[in-house]
């Protein structure tokens, strides 16, 4: 006998979260709620229980017909497929016994998951897992698994060791800011969100970043409603002027650099160095474990990369994607059509969104 539940409500969703020993703040439904808003699809969490275990999947339902790629060639509401947040996502699971019963979960779950999704008309699975939780272990015999890039993370337990876990061209980068009197204010001033998004949007634009990443007007407004406590900003100060700003989310024992910011014309004060480094500070005082700083735009050699890995000495985690095909048949026929539209190659998935 099992259990499946297809859960859409908020009550119910963070009850399920919370059961689990594992979870973190991308797999609640108080997450899904900004991204929802910004036309990713909807939120729908999955959840299995039988006699080796449960799971709770959450993922974006996403109608393909509502695609640019698809408008007005296809039926509404009839063909979809399925994607994490923006993020990290995946599964949380939990086997009953301590041996061999994960097995056993994972191939009564497949086997459930895989009749909603043929019910469903899904088509296509696209997954970001979570690099500290490593539930790509999970999917592994189901999806096709593949390791993207690294992520970095501070230790945060002992204060003395997140100073000397920083590398020393970082650590001359923080004194500096210091010197020049650049001052961290944490949990800010909600009313400060407007100079975050202002920061945010010019420096997607001098980073080139591709139009995703320019969310909708309300899209930061919603982030902070919806997650409440579990967000904060915070902004750096030079003479009077926000000139850096973060949102930084916490859940359990853990902080997350989300999104973030800085000026053009005042980065070579570095106060995104001492930013972070006043925030890991905070969140040893506060309790907390891990401040996950994530990965680079798209590798370990990319500026981005390099200017988190300065702050940790820690060994990486692995982030990985895991891709799905559930109808072969139609996936290639949604393809075709694109192709006859833009034959040009993409490693996009799934390719018919490309």
């Amino acid at each position: 006998m099992f259990k499946e539940q297809i859960v859409k409500d908020k009550k119910t969703w963070n009850e399920i979260i919370e059961g689990f020993r594992l979870r973190d703040i991308y797999f609640t439904y108080n997450y899904f709620v900004p991204f929802q808003n910004n036309g990713d699809g909807k939120p729908i969490l999955y959840y299995f229980e039988c006699e080796y275990g449960k799971a709770a999947y959450p993922f974006m339902l996403r109608d393909i017909a509502k695609s640019e790629n698809f408008k007005g060639k296809l039926e509404e509401n009839k063909y979809f497929d399925i994607s994490s947040a923006y993020g990290y996502g995946g599964p949380l699971y939990e086997s009953y016994e301590d041996d061999g019963t994960i097995l056993n979960l994972k191939k009564v779950f497949f086997k459930s998951f895989s009749d909603y999704c043929y019910k469903k008309n899904i088509i296509s699975q696209f997954d970001r897992f979570h690099p500290l939780i490593k539930n790509h272990l999970f999917f592994e015999g189901y999806s096709e698994i593949l390791p993207t890039r690294k992520t970095v993370y501070m230790d945060l337990s002992d204060k003395e060791n997140i100073w000397n876990n920083i590398e020393s061209k970082c650590r001359n980068m923080i004194r500096k800011a210091k010197k020049d009197e650049v001052s961290i204010v944490l949990e800010d001033d909600i009313k400060t969100i407007e100079n975050f998004k202002y920061i945010y949007n010019s420096t997607m634009d001098r980073n080139g970043a591709s139009e995703y990443y320019y969310f909708n007007g309300n899209f930061f407004n919603d982030t902070m409603d919806s997650l409440g406590e579990n967000v904060f900003i915070v902004n750096a100060y030079y003479e009077n002027k926000i000139i850096a700003s973060s949102l930084i989310m916490r859940y359990g024992k853990c902080l997350h650099y989300h999104f973030s910011g800085v000026l053009k014309e005042y980065r070579k004060l570095q106060s995104n160095n001492l930013l972070l480094y006043e925030v890991a500070k905070w969140g040893n005082e506060n309790g907390y474990e891990k401040f996950h700083l994530g990965g680079g735009y798209e590798s370990e050699g990319d500026s981005l990369y390099k200017f988190k890995k300065s702050f940790s000495k820690l060994e990486d985690n692995d982030f990985y994607i895991g891709r799905k095909i559930h109808n072969i048949e139609l996936y290639n026929n949604l393809t075709n059509i694109i192709n006859e539209v833009n034959p040009d190659e993409s490693s996009f998935f799934p390719e018919y969104r490309k």
